[in-house]
């Protein structure tokens, strides 16, 4: 089998620090045309001794459902991430949640009489590894982001004024 060097940014550095074996395929043009690939790696595994449990991808079954038919974060999500994590301090990753959290806002704008005066928690549930992969980079490191403060200085000669 061909082995190839992906990195390890992002959700791979959690993969590959934990032991997981990766298995790249090529992009395909649509999540049905996934499902014999994962059938047949099902049948191999189980030739091997193993117990595998296929989990469907999107909604296609009660399992799979809680999975978002989608991994991808676009534009507009990537400045909402940008905005609650300067605002909040909260870190929110940029596939499931900030897909999470824009659902719950638009129900709490929405149907804002079901929320008053009612407290509100939204379990945070880790997944912040998607931060690092660098699709944020242009959104924060662009002259039009205007949300936070993102600049950095260097202050090298404690004699000179800080670049407060």
């Amino acid at each position: 089998m061909q082995t190839t060097d992906i990195g390890c940014k992002g959700n791979l550095l959690l993969s590959r620090i934990v032991g997981s074996r990766v298995i790249l395929v090529p992009q395909l043009k649509s999540v049905p045309d996934l499902k014999p690939m994962m059938k047949k790696m099902v049948e191999e595994l189980r030739q091997q001794g193993s117990f595998p449990y296929l989990i469907e991808l999107g909604c296609s079954s009660y399992t799979g459902m809680f999975w978002l038919p989608d991994g991808i974060s676009r534009n507009d999500e990537s400045e909402n991430i940008l905005e609650i994590t300067s605002t909040t301090g909260i870190l929110v990753e940029p596939v499931y949640n900030i897909k999470a959290i824009r659902g719950m806002l638009a129900e709490m704008n929405h149907n804002p009489g079901r929320f008053q005066g009612r407290r509100i928690l939204y379990i945070h549930t880790g997944g912040l590894f998607g931060l690092f992969d660098g699709r944020i980079d242009p959104l924060i490191t662009s002259s039009q982001s205007a949300k936070c403060e993102n600049e950095v200085f260097c202050w090298r000669d404690i004699n000179e004024p800080p670049p407060c």
